[in-house]
């Protein structure tokens, strides 16, 4: 098994609580963000033992596939640790994020999992199933009340994380340099609780935003500047499905297609033509883009 050093350090960079930027000592809401809960609803998913597993991703959905394997791996070699995460989280969702490989968030009671860890072929289906144990891990010291709020115990919590891990690979056949990866990293966990403080989360935080917004974003007949694009990374919402634009008068753009969940590609209209009145009423809110300010905004559907 081959496993990236730096690659897999960068899983523990997260940002737990609401991983879209605010504060970390900040208390958390108590509804995700708008903005999730659209992604949420516009992402492909499927139901594992009750466990909502979905993602992001065009067809075939290859990531959701491996995240469903990656969970049989857990449920054959280690019962008591998939029954944790069945009943410790609702979600595991596969998107992209601009700061971490994975994390645990709290709003969404969800595991997410960065799609450039889960999709690769060469990456294992055991780092993957480890992802998940650790994840879970989090939801279930959140459960207790021991959150990731206080700085100063960050790196205690991820020690108790790491530890869960590594006895779960330690299951696993033929995963002597992911058991190697993850002592190690425990070992630098412990030694270094500077690295949990808020100013290094905030400097990790915007540089993923940047390194995201350079040249990770996947975008598919948006039809807009790609510094619109990069914007819309800054705001944590990613677009990998087709989006097509109705341009107003007053400088505002509504979505007129989003893949199937609002009509079918034979189906798209053009740009220039008007959306349908049930294009422009989504059960949540609408996406549009201001172009007075270059960013994506959400605003309430009108009602009749």
């Amino acid at each position: 098994m081959r496993v990236d050093d730096e690659g897999y350090r960068l899983q523990y960079l997260k940002v737990q609580g609401n991983s879209r930027g605010v504060s970390l000592a900040r208390k958390a809401q108590r509804r995700a963000p708008a903005i999730d809960r659209f992604a949420l609803w516009v992402s492909t998913s499927r139901t594992v033992d009750g466990l909502w597993v979905g993602s992001t991703e065009s067809k075939p959905q290859p990531g959701l596939r491996r995240v469903e394997a990656a969970l049989g791996l857990i449920k054959d070699h280690d019962p008591l640790n998939y029954a944790r995460t069945i009943n410790n989280l609702e979600r595991i969702w596969v998107r992209l994020i601009p700061n971490a490989l994975a994390h645990y968030d709290p709003l969404l009671s969800a595991c997410v999992i960065d799609e450039r860890l889960v999709l690769p072929e060469t990456t294992a289906l055991e780092r993957i199933a480890s992802t998940i144990v650790h994840e879970s891990t989090h939801a279930r010291l959140e459960r207790w009340g021991i959150n990731y709020d206080d700085e100063r115990v960050r790196s205690r919590i991820e020690a108790i994380c790491l530890r869960r891990e590594l006895k779960f690979v330690g299951k696993l056949a033929h995963c002597e340099q992911l058991q190697e990866q993850i002592s190690r990293t425990l070992e630098w966990c412990v030694g270094d609780d500077d690295y949990f403080s808020n100013p290094r989360f905030q400097q990790r935080h915007d540089q993923g935003d940047d390194e995201t917004a350079s040249g990770h974003l996947r975008v598919t007949s948006i039809g807009l500047p790609f510094h619109w694009s990069a914007l819309a990374a800054k705001r944590r919402f990613v677009i990998s499905f087709d989006l097509s634009f109705w341009p107003h008068a007053d400088g505002r753009l509504t979505p007129c297609y989003v893949g199937s969940q609002w009509q079918t590609g034979s189906q798209r209209q053009p740009a220039c033509a008007a959306p349908r009145e049930s294009q422009l009423t989504l059960p949540m809110q609408a996406l549009q883009v201001n172009r007075a300010t270059s960013l994506f905004e959400l605003s309430e559907p009108a009602r009749a």
